[in-house]
């Protein structure tokens, strides 16, 4: 999909929380794009999740009013972290960036977990493709912390002002 197809452009909306519906359009973005192995149930398991993320920002990317992207800083052992959704038909268009840099105005430091390796399987059967490029390009440093589990392995990135 170009962009030339959109009737009007990407507007970033920035809220402190989510309406149950954005909850929804969140949840749905990330089941379709992220690996298998952190995709939610239910919108209430992710609620859970979500109700983790303390002082938390949210930004909404959206075109012709659907949710095509989401950010959210937010407050984790001490440090600010965020997470960052881009739904796939919308990806390697600039939107990504744009979250991103929107996020980075209102912060010195950001930290946040990649998977660095295209190794995963998404919902749709798909491959994932690691962001690892993508947070490179942006100014993001990949750490030495690796979080692993059984199922997923993880880097830690990092960017500083």
């Amino acid at each position: 999909m170009t962009s030339n197809m959109f009737t009007e452009p990407a507007q970033i909306e920035t809220l402190e929380s989510l309406s149950s519906s954005e909850i929804k359009g969140v949840f749905d973005v990330w089941n379709r794009v992220y690996p298998q192995q952190i995709n939610y149930e239910n919108t209430s398991d992710f609620e859970v999740t979500l109700s983790t993320y303390k002082n938390p920002s949210h930004y909404l990317l959206k075109i012709n009013q659907q949710l095509i992207g989401w950010c959210c800083v937010f407050d984790r052992d001490d440090a600010r972290w965020f997470a960052l959704i881009v739904d796939t038909d919308h990806q390697h268009l600039g939107f990504g960036t744009r979250l991103l840099n929107n996020a980075k105005e209102n912060e010195k430091e950001l930290f946040g977990w990649m998977t660095p390796i295209n190794h995963y399987i998404k919902k749709d059967g798909s491959t994932y493709q690691s962001p690892k490029a993508f947070y490179i390009k942006n100014g993001f440093t990949i750490t030495k912390d690796v979080l692993k589990t059984d199922t997923l392995s993880t880097v830690k990135i990092h960017w500083r002002r």
